[in-house]
């Protein structure tokens, strides 16, 4: 590992040690569901599904490689950008049952976010750790 990556790691730790602390201080703060999850999970059930989206999205360009190198970046971009975007839109302003089982079920949105993260989000096996 480099010493940029242990850097970049260092970050992170200490921002997800920020997060865990002020998740402990919700917790600890008396209010039922006021947690980072609770209110994820709220946000999603009344509607706003791109929040899970999001995390499957993120998830699926973390863990999901492709083989290959990149090519159509702008494409990729463009994509990433218009799934955000339109998901967003589409469960905002529709009444589409669809949408409705999605906010039932964020989990769904979860998953097609994480296919959506490998396709327009990728992370090539060459170049991961390089």
């Amino acid at each position: 590992m480099t010493p940029a990556q242990w850097k970049t790691l260092k970050v992170c730790a200490w921002i997800a040690a920020g997060i865990l602390l002020w998740d402990l201080f919700l917790v600890l703060n008396g209010i039922p569901s006021d947690t980072i999850s609770g209110a994820s999970k709220t946000a999603a059930l009344e509607g706003f599904v791109t929040l899970p989206l999001l995390y499957g999205i993120w998830m699926g360009h973390m863990w999901w490689y492709q083989s290959g190198k990149e090519n159509r970046t702008w494409l990729r971009r463009i994509g990433f950008a218009a799934i955000i975007l339109g998901s967003y839109l589409w469960w905002r302003f529709t009444d589409d049952p669809a949408a409705s089982i999605l906010a039932q079920r964020p989990e769904i949105a979860f998953v097609l976010g994480y296919v959506a993260g490998h396709y327009v989000w990728p992370q090539y096996e060459g170049e991961v750790g390089a």
